[in-house]
C-alpha cells in the first residue's frame, strides 16, 4: 500500500501498542476499524463512551492506499477534527499528528 499523500509506500510501524500501517516519510497512518478501535482504547475502555465515528463526511479528494477508491473527509466523533475513510470501507487514514487528537490527554487526579 501506498500513502495518499506521498505515494511512498507504508510500513509496518507499532504506534500506541497499535499495529499500523505508516508513511515512511512520517505523513500519517492507516488503520482499519479494530485499530482505530485499539488506539482509542487508551482513553476509552468502555465503548459506550466512544459515539458515533463519523459525521458529515465529504470527498477528500485523495485516494484509498488499499484500494484506489476516494477517500471521504469526515468529522470525528463531534471533535473539531477530520479524519479521511476509504469510500469502500477500507477505514481510516490519519494525517501526522492526528493521532494525537483522537487521544485526548488523559486527565489524572491531585
Amino acid at each position: 500500500m501506498n500513502c495518499p499523500i506521498c505515494k511512498k509506500n507504508l510500513v509496518s510501524q507499532i504506534h500506541h501498542a497499535v499495529d499500523t500501517d505508516a508513511c515512511s516519510d512520517g505523513h500519517g497512518f492507516w488503520l482499519d476499524s479494530n485499530e482505530l478501535d485499539q488506539l482509542e482504547d487508551v482513553v476509552f475502555s468502555d465503548d459506550s463512551l466512544k459515539g458515533t465515528v463519523a459525521f458529515r463526511s465529504e470527498a477528500s479528494g485523495r485516494a484509498c492506499p488499499k484500494c484506489d477508491a476516494p477517500l471521504c473527509r469526515f468529522q470525528y466523533r463531534l471533535y473539531d477534527l477530520e479524519v479521511e475513510m476509504c469510500s469502500a470501507g477500507h477505514v481510516y487514514w490519519l494525517d501526522q499528528g492526528e493521532e494525537k487528537r483522537v487521544l485526548p490527554p488523559i486527565v489524572t487526579g491531585k
